[in-house]
């Protein structure tokens, strides 16, 4: 039995891997991931709860419902299988970090390292392919335009706009949690089928 040892910080440790949390399906580590740990129902679980913008939203939108919009805009505009998966998982990540907004994450260099070796485990565990980083980044700034349009009804200033993306006419709704979690688990199962 592997001995872990609590710290002076108060969380537990593994004598070779380090701090560990708690997720529904195991223990992560997040300084040691290894694909041995990647439950794509943690990611799921944990998306559909973690709210973008830091929870300012009028209504707090998830990081799974935020995923599920990407991808199915990627489809819409009739990107492949493969990118639509790798969209649909793009943040997936922040399942085990969180969802850091963008002003703070530009200045914390030692965090966007942790997060993208999380995000190559993740990968190679859920055998996600590589898809061009600016495809990926287009869906997510679209979606990140359409949240700020829809879901920041009371905000006063005017957010940035991109010229050469079209937001869609539907108004945005903010799903509640079991809603993102299922949706996102539903086009996960989905996609995976498909691509065999």
């Amino acid at each position: 039995m592997t001995n872990h040892n609590d710290n002076a910080a108060g969380f537990e440790t593994h004598p070779d891997r380090g701090p560990w949390t708690q997720v529904p399906y195991g223990r992560f580590y997040p300084l040691d991931p290894r694909p041995e740990d990647i439950d794509p129902r943690d990611i799921f679980h944990a998306l559909a709860q973690v709210n973008r913008f830091g929870g300012h939203a009028d209504d707090p939108v998830s990081v799974a419902q935020h995923s599920v919009q990407c991808a199915a805009m990627a489809s819409e505009d009739g990107a492949s299988l493969g990118a639509v998966y790798a969209i649909l998982m793009h943040d997936a990540a922040e399942a085990y970090i969180g969802d850091m907004q963008r002003p703070l994450k530009s200045v914390l260099p030692e965090f966007k390292k942790i997060e993208a070796k999380i995000s190559a485990v993740i990968k190679v565990a859920l055998q996600i392919p590589h898809v061009d980083e600016g495809l990926i980044k287009y869906y997510d700034n679209k979606a990140w335009m359409w949240e700020k349009r829809d879901l920041f009804t009371t905000a006063e200033e005017t957010w940035p706009h991109t010229p050469d993306i079209t937001l869609p006419d539907e108004v945005m709704q903010a799903w509640d949690w079991k809603t993102s979690r299922g949706v996102m688990r539903e086009c996960y199962d989905q996609l995976r089928r498909l691509l065999g």
